[in-house]
């Protein structure tokens, strides 16, 4: 008769059921203690990491914005050429001026450059970059290695 339900009642029970009963009882209310105890540690922990988290995601912000940007320019504001004057031709002298800049909206329209690049980039292969290291008077070698050309001295004039 494995569908009947085991009696509920204490006068049902057999006594040798009953000192069994008697017997698991500690053991399984030490268990459950133990399992409601650990469910509490993980739910505090939990509240404890999302807490630290969200505060230093507030910390973080306040750190981020309570610096005031660099509103200050870095270059001076210089005066559009009309068109029949042309653009005047770059000065000889240049400063270098460096600056930390924190963070600002317009940093890129700052520091972009205004005038033609001086910078002239032309491409050539390896034998007429060979030839352009040996009119100096030395003498070169080229070492390729898995596709990388290098450049090597030999003898110095």
């Amino acid at each position: 008769m494995p569908d009947q339900l085991p009696p509920t009642s204490q006068d049902e029970l057999s006594p040798i059921a009953r000192e069994r009963r008697d017997a698991m009882l500690p053991t399984l209310l030490a268990e459950v203690r133990r399992v409601r105890r650990r469910r509490t540690a993980t739910r505090v922990a939990s509240i404890a990491g999302a807490c630290f988290l969200i505060s230093g995601v507030l910390a973080l912000a306040l750190l981020r914005t309570s610096q005031p940007p660099s509103v200050r320019p870095l270059v001076k504001a210089q005066t559009l050429p009309t068109p029949g004057e042309g653009i005047p031709a770059p000065s000889t002298t240049r400063s270098v001026q460096i600056e930390i800049v924190q963070g600002s909206p317009d940093i890129l329209e700052r520091l972009s450059l205004r005038t033609p690049s001086l910078v002239r980039v032309e491409y050539i292969n390896t034998d007429q970059a060979l030839a352009l290291l040996q009119s100096t008077g030395d003498r070169y070698g080229m070492i390729e290695i898995a596709g990388r050309v290098e450049f090597q001295l030999i003898a110095q004039r």
